[in-house]
């Protein structure tokens, strides 16, 4: 395997922090809403409910469950309004604390 590759383990890895992190959203929205997390490109702003509660819960649960820490200036829902966005941002987020 080459620097350019992909470990061979990143497809599984990806879906299983979806499947953890969608896991997670569903205790934080109303369980009549929980289907649309389905998509992970479903934007989380949509649902009316997501609040700024919610979002502190989830950057709280990140940071506990994931040991990341989002740094002020991150602290966006733009940077995680998506189950898809909160993987890459999730998994970016612990490659780089492991490459130090």
């Amino acid at each position: 395997m080459t620097a350019a590759e992909p470990g061979p383990d990143l497809g599984s890895q990806r879906a299983g922090q979806l499947a953890a992190v969608v896991t997670h959203l569903r205790t934080l929205i109303p369980a009549e809403s929980a289907d649309r997390l389905e998509d992970p490109d479903f934007d989380l702003r949509d649902l009316g409910t997501f609040d700024s509660l919610a979002f502190l819960e989830l950057l709280i649960w990140l940071e506990s469950a994931h040991g990341v820490v989002i740094p002020d200036e991150e602290l966006l829902i733009e940077n995680l309004y998506t189950p898809s966005l909160i993987v890459d941002y999730l998994l970016s987020a612990t490659a780089d604390r492991s490459s130090r």
